[in-house]
């Protein structure tokens, strides 16, 4: 086949960028996999985040508004403890939790914490289920059972220091 000079040169490059296109999309799928493949363990969860929690209670019209904001600590070996405030219909209380969670492999996560009065009496029992997401900074969560019934969703994320 005989093909213009001037043609030679545009096949080559236009070869030349497809290859390399295939070869950039071929790295960059292998870092997707590498970061699909990255394994979570409770050591993902590790130091200060803030915990909010926004939603209503109740199983019937009218439903309660719900929020609330803790500072809780993970040890990165499956513990929480931390203090914050709830608001429930516009009452407000003071507030502690403590309790365990657990990792799994695949970035979710699940979560018992026991909610104090600061008389040491247990107001709730949440239990909850997670996805970590950006390597642990961020826990986006729905609270799965509770003792006052409603439909809340949470967000832990992690506390920044400065440098």
């Amino acid at each position: 086949m005989n093909i213009p000079k001037v043609f030679n040169g545009l096949i080559f490059r236009f070869a030349a960028v497809a290859v390399l296109t295939t070869l950039k999309t071929g790295v960059s799928l292998l870092q997707a996999r590498a970061e699909d493949a990255q394994q979570c363990t409770d050591a993902t969860l590790t130091g200060a985040y803030v915990y909010e929690i926004i939603g209503q209670d109740g199983t019937q019209a009218p439903f309660l508004p719900f929020a609330a904001v803790r500072l809780v600590t993970f040890d990165g070996q499956g513990n929480l403890h931390g203090e914050g405030f709830r608001v429930l219909a516009g009452s407000t209380a003071r507030t502690t939790v403590k309790g365990t969670y657990q990792v799994k492999k695949n970035c979710t996560v699940n979560f018992n914490i026991g909610v104090f009065k600061l008389d040491g009496a247990q107001a709730d029992q949440d239990t909850l289920f997670g996805v970590i997401v950006e390597q642990g900074e961020k826990v986006h969560a729905l609270i799965t059972a509770t003792k006052i019934p409603g439909t809340n969703t949470a967000l832990f994320e992690r506390v920044k220091t400065r440098k």
